[in-house]
């Protein structure tokens, strides 16, 4: 058995086009320009009575402590329109041999979800270096024996196959609703033409998706790594020349390992939270609003650190509630509780607590609590909790408050317009893309943390693992004060460059987090917000004008912020294709839901006029088909691994919820049709239930303190909020 020819030429006929690459790790090398692309399509199996069935969705209790396989029984590869198609891996071995002896210059694979493949290339290539942000996650995995670079094309996408041939329009997009994954197959299977032409598809997808890339950056070993680089690239490009103020970014980064982590300590994320009073409950007439370009429109205007942080140990009132400073602060505070029914601080960001209760996750009340906090997060910290005892500085630490670079925001303010203008104008659909992604991905190259913890891996396929977990193919080197130093000098060489500093993104959050908090704790608002989400509210009953004044407020200050940068006003409020103005930074009126429940955070369905919708961290989208009605969304209502695989849109997609099984010690194994395998390494992926839940200490609070509030506050106002 070897690979075959699916389309196109032998590799020996293909004329590689070589290149001098002339920037990055690859600079002054030879290396291939071609884009070459792989994929491949694997069974589940699981061995139960000794011997390897598919998974039995009407009785999946034995396969829960069963043994699990996995196996490559297809892969594709391709050469620009070229592809070769195998169905025994190890044949792969095969085609890398001849394509090293045709072209023995450096070479780049794309890989869709490196991640999932990744488990199966260990059984037939020794990789001698892997980067990894987290433990099995590779993002590029080299093969010198090859001079091969294992690149993965999700991390520079963030899409789906799917989907990326639709974002951008692609010539070639992968066929859908074609492969039915339950059934049992192994590199003796016999395919249809119809399933070939599945995994085929794949790669050439791929290969249409990478064109535009090398188009865009010149040269495959040019293109990011990630989504987040190729914003960096561009942000580096607009802040080429603006040296000055990158030196200053330069003496914003921490100098010691401890001030870094303080940093870190002080980065919150967005808030999720439903109010207590609605958890569980029906509520009908709910009105959804959400914040025009949240981030983007914080990092226009926001205040940001602009210089080293100094320590000071007295008169830290000097220092608060203006816009000359900006400061990080540690402290103590006892005997606290929560003013609203929507709780600010996060238990799991604390750096201890006594005596604390919580609701989801979210601080009640405490006899002790201790936080590092940005000046946003304190000074709401102060509005959102009563401080019943006293509050303990333990550290102080100042630094002057400022805009970040002209430059750099004009370069925001320009694709929030491209953004707007290109949207859904035909023929603009890879510039729209391009301006899309990039200002969404501003913020995670702010959030972006510059130095982390290194991720070890090391597997050799002469040792015999066991699953015991003792033996670890993925580990993580922590940051100590050796690496840390080592990498701030090294970051402190490209000074001239450094146009942002990890403190930057930390109260870019912050000030994000704030315009929601001043939503949720303005004047009338807390009996009335259901649920937020990072930079949206749902509302119920709210007559008051909360959103109209801020949005009067957002309005003069994007005017004083365009005057700032001597840009028209306009730019601050570009049209769409059909004339319609959308200011950034406003509070827009999303939609209005016939009904809404939530359970928690991440957790709820809503009716409109299009009918259910369902948001629920773990599931698809698609797993609304379980439910009949809104009042069908309840505490332990379980979901089984058959419902959500009946789920389905009608084009091969289902809501199922998978559950990676990970191995590096598979034994010699039999399948039905005779296909012995003695691969050792894979990923086996079985489907599992969802449960929704809510944790015993909510349901305590959902059936005791909050039925007491919710009596007093609605049912003596004659309001049975949706009841």
């Amino acid at each position: 058995m070897s690979y075959e020819i699916y389309q196109g030429v032998p590799i020996s006929k293909i004329k590689f086009n070589i290149v001098k690459a002339d920037r990055g790790k690859y600079r002054y090398q030879s290396i291939s320009d071609d884009i070459m692309c792989f994929d491949t399509e694997v069974t589940n199996g699981y061995i139960i009575d000794g011997e390897i069935v598919p998974f039995d969705y009407d009785n999946p209790e034995p396969y829960k402590d069963c043994e699990k396989h996995s196996l490559v029984y297809f892969w594709s590869f391709a050469i620009n329109e070229n592809v070769y198609i195998g169905r025994e891996l190890k044949d792969f071995v095969k085609l890398m041999r001849e394509l090293h002896t045709y072209c023995p210059f450096q070479k780049i694979i794309y890989v869709h979800n490196l991640s999932y493949d990744f488990c199966f290339l260990m059984n037939i290539f020794e990789f001698d270096s892997v980067f990894a942000r987290k433990s099995r996650h590779p993002m590029v995995a080299d093969v010198e024996k090859y001079r091969t670079t294992f690149r993965c094309s999700y991390f520079l996408t963030n899409l789906s196959l799917e989907n990326w041939g639709k974002a951008y329009n692609l010539s070639i997009t992968k066929k859908i609703g074609t492969l039915d994954y339950t059934k049992i197959r192994t590199p003796l299977t016999t395919m249809t033409k119809e399933e070939i032409d599945y995994g085929a598809y794949d790669v050439l997808t791929q290969v249409e998706g990478i064109k535009h890339y090398r188009n865009q950056y010149g040269h495959v070993y040019n293109i990011p790594l990630t989504h987040t680089g190729k914003m960096r690239r561009e942000c580096e490009a607009v802040m080429e020349k603006e040296i000055s103020y990158n030196k200053k970014v330069s003496t914003l980064v921490p100098k010691t390992l401890s001030e870094y982590k303080e940093q870190c300590d002080a980065f919150i994320g967005g808030t999720v939270l439903c109010n207590w009073l609605y958890k569980d409950r029906t509520i009908t007439n709910l009105e959804a609003w959400d914040i025009a370009s949240s981030y983007p429109f914080v990092l226009l205007t926001g205040l940001y650190p602009m210089s080293p942080f100094y320590l000071v140990e007295r008169n830290y009132e000097r220092y608060m509630y203006n816009d000359k400073y900006l400061y990080i602060v540690t402290f103590k505070a006892t005997n606290i509780e929560s003013n609203f029914n929507c709780h600010f601080l996060s238990k799991s960001k604390a750096l201890s607590t006594k005596g604390v209760e919580v609701n989801n996750g979210r601080v009640i009340r405490a006899e002790e609590v201790r936080y590092t906090l940005t000046s946003v997060d304190y000074e709401m910290f102060l509005k959102c909790y009563e401080v019943k005892g006293e509050i303990t500085i333990e550290k102080f630490q100042y630094c002057r408050a400022g805009y970040l670079n002209k430059n750099f925001r004009k370069f925001i303010l320009n694709l929030y317009a491209d953004k707007t203008t290109l949207k859904g104008v035909v023929g603009m659909e890879d510039i729209y893309m391009n301006k899309k992604e990039y200002i969404n991905s501003a913020y995670g190259d702010y959030v972006t943390k510059i130095f982390a913890d290194d991720i070890l891996f090391t597997y050799d396929s002469l040792i015999d693992y066991t699953d015991d977990g003792k033996t670890k193919i993925w580990d993580k080197d922590a940051l100590s004060e050796e690496s840390y130093h080592k990498k701030y000098n090294s970051l402190q060489k490209k000074k001239f460059k450094n146009y942002k500093a990890f403190i930057h993104g930390v109260f870019v959050t912050a000030n994000a987090r704030k315009r929601l908090w001043d939503c949720i704790t303005s004047e009338g608002m807390d009996e009335h917000l259901v649920y937020t989400d990072t930079d949206s509210a749902k509302i119920h009953n709210y007559t008051g004008n909360y959103f109209e004044k801020e949005n009067r407020r957002v309005m003069e200050l994007n005017k004083k912020i365009a005057e700032d940068l001597g840009v028209p006003e306009e730019m601050f409020a570009p049209k769409d294709k059909y004339g319609v103005a959308h200011p950034i930074g406003v509070w827009e009126h999303e939609d209005t839901y016939d009904e809404f429940k939530s359970l928690g955070c991440k957790q709820y369905i809503y009716k409109d006029k299009e009918g259910l919708h369902l948001t629920c961290a773990g599931v698809s989208k698609l797993a609304v088909k379980c439910f009949n009605s809104v009042d069908d969304f309840e505490i332990d209502r379980r979901l089984s691994e058959k419902e959500l695989h009946e789920c389905t849109d009608g084009k091969g997609h289902t809501a199922e919820k998978l559950i990676p099984y990970y191995s590096v010690s598979y034994g010699k194994v039999t399948y039905p049709d005779g296909y012995v395998s003695t691969y050792k390494c894979g990923v086996c992926l079985m489907p599992t239930t969802f449960n929704l839940s809510m944790s015993l200490n909510d349901l305590y609070y959902l059936f005791n303190e909050v039925k007491e509030k919710i009596s007093k506050i609605f049912y003596e106002e004659g309001d049975n909020i949706g009841l």
